[in-house]
Parts: C-alpha cells; structure tokens; sequence
C-alpha cells in the first residue's frame, strides 16, 4: 500500500529482552487493513494451537490502522489482540487515548510481544530508541498512578493490580480510555509487563494528499451536522 502503513512493527521477546524491528508483508497490509485485521493475522502467525493463554509463549499484540497518526476524525485508536483468558477465543479490544497516535508517530504500526520478563518492565519506544525499564516502582499501582509516574509526551498503556494479578477481564488503560474486553490486560500482567509507553515525530504517508484532505472534509462535516455526533453547547 502507497500509503497509511509504514511498512514496519517491533518484535519484543520480553523472556529474552530482545527487540528487533521487522517488516510487515506487503500483501498482508492488503489483505487485512486495519489494525484488527492485522493484529488477528500476527496472532495467527505466531500462535500455537491449544496454547493456554497465560503461557508465556501466547503473544501480546498493539496494532494502528492506516488513519492513525492523520487527521482523520475518530482515528486516534489501537487495537489489543491476543487469546481472551476469559473466553479462551480470540480476543480484540479496541482502546482510544493518545497511546495510538503516538505509537505510530514513533513510526510503528505494530507492537508483538512474546515471552515473559523475569521482574516487572514497561517498553519505552522513542522514535528508534526502544528499551524495556525496570518497573518494579511501578507494580502495585493503579493506572492513573501509573500514568501519572510515566514522563508526560509519552502515550501509554498501563495495567493496574488488576491485571498484574490476571484478572480474567482485566483492563489495559491509555489516559482516561480502557481497552475493556476480552481480559487483555491480565495477559499483560501475565508477562510482568507494566505499560508501553510511546513518542515520536514521524509522519504517516497518504498516497493522495488532495482527495485526502477533501474525504476527510466531508467526512467532517458530516459528523459536525448530525445531533448525535455532537455534544451540545454548555
């Protein structure tokens, strides 16, 4: 695709501590636009059948669609893949927040997670500096602790006691935005993984700038005239 993806997401073995960048398939970015559509695809890819989804082999998957880092209305969103330990199927959970536009300004459209870190970390990404910190000052706190303990240009998603203690339908929090369903947040906790947090500066490419700015015009326009799409004047 000409443009909305860069093309490239991280792969972080948190039992290893290693975090290598890698490069989405072309054809996939295709075939499964969105960021739920690639999330369920890397799960696919990287998970085995019958895997219990607390093992630490279970991969942890944050994913942006194409739109995320535009200007385009309602576009500032990620999306949580991985096996639900509360249903024991797929599980998406789709979260707003500023941790999405920031993910993608660090020039990601994807994060997988594998592995599970021997004491408690969160990924810092800065652009290409990306490194998994100690968190043990952080376990134990609740997200809007968390967050507030976090440096403040960063987008975050962080998980509270709930999710350190697996949960089954523990939540992942960016800001005052929950990624609420399907317990994702206890398989965070399940890989003493504390938070993600994310900045950057890079820009997401639009193949046709000018019948860009006219769609995402109307589109406007159209959410600004329709009564519920606007909250009314105080």
């Amino acid at each position: 695709m000409q443009g909305g993806n860069l093309g490239r997401y991280m792969d972080v073995d948190l039992s290893a501590g290693t975090i290598v960048v890698k490069h989405t398939d072309p054809q996939d970015e295709e075939l499964y636009v969105g960021g739920r559509g690639m999330g369920v695809r890397m799960l696919y890819d990287n998970t085995p059948g019958g895997l219990d989804p607390f093992d630490e082999r279970m991969v942890l998957i944050f994913s942006v669609g194409p739109l995320t880092g535009t200007n385009a209305p309602q576009s500032n969103r990620f999306i949580v893949t991985t096996k639900s330990p509360l249903t024991g199927c797929i599980g998406d959970s789709h979260c707003g927040g500023n941790f999405a536009t920031k993910l993608k300004k660090a020039g990601y459209d994807a994060v997988l997670l594998r592995g599970r870190s021997e004491r408690p970390v969160y990924l810092e990404i800065d652009s290409d500096d990306v490194i998994l910190k100690d968190a043990s000052h952080l376990w134990g706190k609740t997200t809007s602790e968390t967050q507030a303990a976090l440096p403040d240009q960063f987008g975050k998603a962080v998980i509270g006691p709930a999710g350190e203690n697996r949960v089954r339908y523990a939540c992942i929090v960016s800001q005052h935005r929950v990624a609420g369903r399907c317990g994702t947040g206890a398989v965070m906790g399940s890989k003493n993984l504390k938070a993600i947090i994310a900045n950057g500066k890079k820009k997401t490419p639009i193949a046709r700038p000018e019948a860009y700015k006219e769609l995402q015009r109307n589109l406007s326009a159209t959410l600004k005239s329709r009564g519920k799409t606007v909250f009314p004047s105080a």
